[in-house]
């Protein structure tokens, strides 16, 4: 009997050692992805309603949809789209220093850039702390996506990476007042003033 009871007691180190590695395993394994830690801290607003986040405050004026976008500023011209034009006018300034503003926009299931072709007219200079620059940007979507009665899209806006900062989210029906359908949508040259 003494010789068991010294053999399960010689053992008890390595079953402790083997139930914590089981349980070490289990808790890693339950762990959140690494997506779910690094997400951006979102700020909402409503079009017409200024949004701040911790580096960069915005507010959406309005949205314009047409199948054309005509530049005022040199070099003039008119871009036809594959699609639809959708023409989101802001203001964005830095809250505190430097940075790039980022953009987006959710249309339905997909998520869209600004368009690169109008690179010198539309918003994304950078930003300075106390400059606010008013303007456009303008995305290029599929028409049915935002036909009458199709559900709201969502603008996001942001400084440099998102990951541990605020992203400001506004979300745009397509009903609203501030959206309006033309022809052609005139896409003014960005204007800066101090707040």
């Amino acid at each position: 009997m003494r010789l068991r009871w010294h053999g399960l007691r010689s053992m008890a180190p390595a079953l402790a050692v083997t139930a914590a590695i089981a349980a070490a395993a289990a808790l890693w394994h339950n762990l959140p992805e690494p997506t779910d830690i690094y997400k951006p801290f979102d700020v909402h607003a409503a079009v017409g309603q200024q949004a701040t986040g911790h580096g960069i405050t915005a507010i959406v004026d309005g949205v314009r949809i047409g199948p054309k976008v005509h530049t005022v500023s040199p070099p003039e011209k008119t871009v036809q789209s594959v699609g639809t034009w959708v023409v989101v006018d802001a203001a964005v300034a830095s809250t505190r220093d430097f940075g790039l503003p980022r953009t987006e926009l959710i249309v339905g299931p997909n998520t869209y850039g600004p368009s690169d072709r109008f690179f010198l007219t539309a918003l994304g200079a950078e930003l300075q702390a106390g400059i606010t620059q008013r303007g456009s940007w303008a995305f290029e979507v599929p028409p049915d996506l935002v036909a009458a009665g199709a559900d709201p899209i969502s603008l996001r806006v942001w400084m440099n990476d998102e990951r541990l900062d605020s992203r400001i989210v506004v979300t745009i029906p397509l009903d609203d007042q501030h959206v309006s359908r033309d022809d052609v949508v005139t896409l003014e040259p960005v204007r800066k003033a101090a707040k």
